[in-house]
């Protein structure tokens, strides 16, 4: 007997373009809870005495690793199929890709050539970061411009975001749950931050809610992953020529879009072999 799906209709006319039944209200509790204990095992390998291999750099690899695989695994437990396209993983036209590129470009930088402008240095230090062995090098490069973009819109964009508008919509016309729910998912995404500078966890919220909007009007994970991946890819070329970093991590920094692009297909080639 096949699953049986929650609803197979659309929440309306108004709706995100997201393929697939509306989700549970759960699977955003359950969603928000995995996102927040991604850092478990690598806090439990350290008050434990894990190896040595298990750098600063390499944690934070193992880290959007296990954000990544928490993520689907919330997905995951949506009752009845899921298929690649319920994650946005379909293509979306090359205009909107340029347009909601442009769109998150200039949230990311646009507080920061504001603040340049009034005489506050709001750019990053990121010198030292790269040098400290080509293994622990390509960790952090990898981390934070490969598994880190894909890792963070599966979780806060194609989960989160998704999960929080169908159970908002029980009660809610569709056009308010959406709002409410790009707020809700971009304040997540900024707390996840935390740590950061005050005018840093702004940015990252108004980042977050460009991401949420391409996501949601346009119903393509495409749209938000590759405005991510090309900042990401940004800073770490950045770390890397100003750290003198060997060709190889140079090399991956330089390729991480494509790499980043590559992992979200393998993502969704295994849904299809992972719940049929």
């Amino acid at each position: 007997m096949p699953p049986t799906a929650v609803s197979a209709a659309p929440l309306s006319a108004t709706a995100p373009r997201w393929s697939g039944p509306r989700w549970p209200w759960w699977v955003f509790l359950l969603a928000v809870v995995l996102v927040f204990i991604k850092d478990l095992p690598v806090l439990l390998v350290g008050i434990w005495g894990g190896p040595d291999w298990v750098s600063q750099q390499a944690g934070a690899l193992i880290t959007m690793g296990v954000l990544l695989v928490l993520a689907l695994c919330a997905a995951l437990a949506v009752p009845g199929r899921l298929r690649a396209d319920h994650l946005g993983l379909r293509r979306a036209a090359p205009a909107q890709i340029a347009l909601w590129t442009g769109v998150a470009l200039a949230a990311m930088y646009g507080p920061m050539l504001l603040g340049n402008a009034l005489g506050q240095d709001a750019s990053q230090d990121v010198s030292g970061m790269l040098g400290h062995g080509l293994a622990n090098d390509l960790a952090l490069v990898l981390a934070i411009s490969v598994v880190g973009p894909v890792a963070e819109e599966f979780a806060h964009r194609a989960v989160l975001l998704r999960a929080a508008a169908d159970a908002l919509a029980r009660w809610l016309p569709p056009r308010a749950a959406l709002a409410i729910a790009m707020l809700v998912s971009s304040s997540l995404f900024m707390v996840v931050h935390v740590g950061a500078p005050p005018w840093q966890m702004a940015t990252y919220f108004l980042i977050a809610l460009a991401l949420s909007a391409a996501y949601a009007f346009t119903g393509s994970l495409l749209a938000p992953l590759v405005p991510h991946l090309l900042n990401n890819a940004y800073a770490s070329v950045t770390m890397a020529w100003s750290s003198n970093a060997s060709l190889p991590v140079l090399a991956v920094a330089l390729l991480s879009p494509v790499l980043g692009l590559a992992l979200a297909w393998a993502v969704g080639k295994w849904l299809g072999w992972a719940k049929p």
